[in-house]
């Protein structure tokens, strides 16, 4: 049997680098998983920033985890006193890297973090993007050109087709370790909830300016809990307890209930799992929702949807297309793409999502890959287009 991948290139130690954020490490997920059915007898190792290792716990197929250190480099560039520490810091690394002797790396995310890693393993064969950031493609010697408009889970799949992998997986769900599971079963049975929906109302501070406003989130959450059938909670993450606990409180009626700490993504996964849809702004929490498979309303304003989009079988995503959409800016003094979305809107999406999957013709219907997009111009309507 002929062996798969380019001849030129050995496969038996495989790492991926792809160390940030939980969305883009979420979307590495299938390439691991193509790897792994690929290379069987291979060993692969990933490497990934502390606070996003917990995604890998307990991974079927994984090696090993390189963790990168990032809280103990945090702020230290501008104190030069903390310098000497960090050089130690990246000897450190280096030798972990080197230790695992990878034939092969590839660069999944591409800047100057990411291929310094690329660099430092010592792998004869180091594939990365030609578009790479900060000058990153300096460290590969496999530069792997893209085109057109793709999705953040087909990107790192294109190293794998330049490579001469061949792929056949499209999703694969992180693995919910029992402890998280029994933890947030535990903590619904005490609130009483049922039939639950959660919502993440935050998104990265690099990420602020796709958040949806605080008192949409409350209104939201007051139309899908009013029949009083409907649990919502309202999830959080690092730094975002204050602000789900102010909609928490701000929902008519007294409706809305403050999610459990998650202090690990497994945890996070665990409610997620329990969830009948998920609602929440393009962040890493929604995006894994999406690979888990759990029906998923995306709220979108400045980034693009078929880029940066769920990747499940049932979502809706709604976006206003404004004229200025897509963007890449961090600030804008006219958020208009977000502030636009009315809770009304979202709570069809969602009511929507949650009668297709009660309906046993809809779960008959092939709905794979479908994505419903609003663009109401005015606000106060809904316009579906399938």
């Amino acid at each position: 049997m002929t062996r798969p991948g380019n001849a030129s290139i050995s496969f038996d130690r495989i790492l991926i680098i792809r160390l940030s954020a939980l969305g883009d490490c979420v979307h590495a997920l299938p390439a691991f998983a193509n790897l792994r059915r690929a290379f069987p007898h291979a060993k692969i190792a990933w490497a990934i920033e502390d606070r996003f290792a917990s995604l890998l716990d307990g991974l079927p197929g994984l090696d090993q985890v390189i963790v990168f250190p990032r809280r103990e480099f945090k702020g230290s560039a501008w104190r030069p006193w903390a310098w000497p520490g960090n050089l130690l810091r990246v000897m450190r690394l280096k030798r972990v890297l080197r230790a695992f002797a990878p034939t092969v790396a590839f660069d999944f995310q591409g800047n100057t973090k990411s291929g310094l890693h690329a660099k430092l393993c010592g792998a004869p064969a180091r594939i990365g993007f030609d578009d790479a950031k900060e000058g990153a493609q300096r460290y590969y010697n496999f530069r792997v050109k893209t085109a057109g408009v793709m999705h953040r889970v087909e990107r790192p799949l294109e190293l794998l087709h330049a490579a001469g992998v061949p792929v056949t997986v499209s999703r694969i769900s992180p693995i919910i370790p029992e402890r998280d599971r029994a933890a947030i079963d535990g903590w619904l049975r005490e609130k009483g909830a049922r039939n639950t929906v959660v919502c993440h109302v935050g998104t990265s501070a690099f990420g602020a300016i796709k958040r949806w406003p605080r008192e949409k989130w409350a209104r939201l959450g007051g139309l899908l809990s009013r029949d009083g059938y409907r649990t919502v909670i309202f999830a959080w993450g690092p730094g975002e307890r204050e602000l789900a606990e102010s909609v928490a409180r701000d929902v008519p009626g007294g409706r809305g209930l403050l999610g459990p700490d998650t202090p690990r993504i497994g945890t996070l996964a665990a409610l997620v799992e329990r969830s009948s849809v998920f609602v929440g702004c393009d962040s890493g929490p929604l995006h894994l929702a999406a690979m888990m498979n759990v029906p998923v309303v995306g709220i979108y304003g400045p980034k693009d949807p078929a880029v940066y989009g769920p990747w499940c079988d049932k979502n809706v995503v709604v976006w206003k297309g404004m004229p200025c959409s897509p963007c890449s800016k961090r600030e804008c003094d006219i958020p208009d793409c977000m502030h636009l979305i009315e809770p009304e809107e979202v709570a069809t999406a969602a009511e929507g999502l949650l009668t297709r999957i009660k309906s046993p013709a809809a779960a008959r219907a092939d709905t794979t890959g479908d994505s419903l997009w609003a663009r109401a111009e005015d606000g106060k309507g809904m316009n579906l287009d399938e």
